[in-house]
């Protein structure tokens, strides 16, 4: 498995593509810590977390064409995570 934390080139491109568009800020290591739990996957993620990061990286991008504002992308994966919760996203779909 390939780990893509927030020091991975292409995490951090969807970093900014998903919270900073055209601001040009940079990342805070908290915006960092959050997309490292929603978004990417890690060495430690078991196969259900990594499935709930794969369906959070695809709302993303949807939101992204939908030209939704980030923060509107950002608050829709907490609505859809329980971060205590191990479940796969078909098992909580079911």
């Amino acid at each position: 498995m390939t780990t893509l934390g927030t020091h991975d080139p292409a995490a951090m491109a969807f970093v900014y593509a998903v919270l900073r568009r055209n601001e040009g800020e940079p990342v805070s290591a908290g915006e960092r810590a959050i997309f490292d739990k929603l978004f990417l996957p890690q060495a430690t993620d078991g196969p259900a977390i990594l499935d709930r990061k794969a369906a959070s990286r695809q709302r993303a991008v949807w939101g992204l064409e939908a030209a939704m504002p980030s923060a509107e992308i950002i608050r829709q994966q907490f609505m859809f995570w329980d971060l205590t919760d191990k479940r796969t996203a078909q098992e909580v779909a079911a």
